[in-house]
């Protein structure tokens, strides 16, 4: 049920609305830590590594979704010859 409403909020933000991403942000949150404390029980290791790679996760998939809903921004930017990559 959780994977389904991350994939609508997704889908939301794929169409331009911006304010699913404030939505999004906490559902993607809850799903990183469910995933902390599954790696945490499944392992005795230390929680540092998996908590850098959630974050890396986020970041990444925050970033992809900020890219699809700015799009026209890009590609109004790639028009006049300029790629600006933050």
């Amino acid at each position: 049920m959780a994977n389904q409403q991350v994939l609508r909020e997704i889908h939301h933000a794929l169409a331009g609305n911006q304010q699913a991403l404030f939505r999004f942000y906490p559902a993607l949150l809850a799903a990183i830590n469910g995933q902390k404390r599954k790696w945490k029980s499944r392992s005795l290791r230390r929680t540092a590594p998996s908590q850098a790679l959630a974050h890396f996760a986020l970041a990444k998939w925050f970033w992809i979704v900020r890219f699809f809903v700015n799009k026209r921004y890009f590609e109004v930017n790639m028009t006049s010859g300029k790629i600006n990559r933050h």
